[in-house]
């Protein structure tokens, strides 16, 4: 009997809790949880031509290129811990992504986690990330176990500089620029679920897995 790894994917607006449920399903599943900030973070540190493109692209806050994002992600996707599977957050974020995607690891389903604007908002102004591995916690939602500091590695907790009611409203706005063709995409290939993102995590997670007949 020939095995087939696990993929999928996860969409939807910032703040949603992406990365949080995406690393809690790969856990659930013992596959690998691959996000395209911690690519982008590794490869800037290698101070790669490549790598300073990222750099700047992530310092004016613009989408990093296609080919760039296409070429980490398949390099990511070749590692060995990948073989078993993986869970995807950040990507794809065009439809060119997407279809660059579908050529080699084309996921099983891709999960939407659905949330409001309004509620995409107050979530990302008490937002606080890790400065060292980028877990993400919340003020109200998920808060540290000591204030200002990392659960997982000890790092000072930050609040990202564009975590401004008007910047996130123009990020919320692109998103849904961008990402609509990607959920016709997999809805119309029958590979799209649904999930309310405004319950509790622990909720959410049970609602994911119920989605995928896990």
């Amino acid at each position: 009997m020939s095995f087939t790894p696990k993929r999928f994917i996860f969409l939807g607006p910032q703040g949603s809790g992406k990365g949080t449920q995406a690393k809690m399903l790969a856990d659930f599943l013992n596959i690998a949880h691959i996000s395209t900030g911690e690519i982008f973070r590794a490869a800037v540190d290698q101070d790669t031509i490549l790598g300073k493109r990222i750099a700047a692209g992530l310092a004016s806050g613009k989408l990093i290129l296609d080919d760039d994002t296409n070429t980490l992600v398949a390099d990511r996707l070749s590692a060995v811990d990948v073989q078993n599977g993986f869970v995807l957050d950040g990507y794809p974020r065009t439809l060119n992504q997407a279809t660059f995607l579908e050529k080699t690891s084309a996921p099983q389903k891709t999960i939407l986690l659905e949330l409001s604007d309004a509620e995409a908002i107050k979530r990302l102004m008490g937002r606080m990330n890790c400065s060292k591995c980028g877990t993400v916690f919340h003020e109200f939602y998920k808060r540290p176990k000591t204030d200002e500091a990392c659960d997982s590695c000890g790092g000072d907790l930050v609040k990202r500089r564009d975590d401004t009611e008007e910047s996130i409203a123009e990020r919320l706005r692109l998103y849904h620029q961008e990402t609509e063709p990607i959920i016709a995409f997999y809805e119309n290939s029958g590979r799209l679920v649904r999930v309310d993102g405004r319950p509790g995590i622990a909720e959410v997670h049970v609602a994911v897995k119920r989605a995928l007949n896990l």
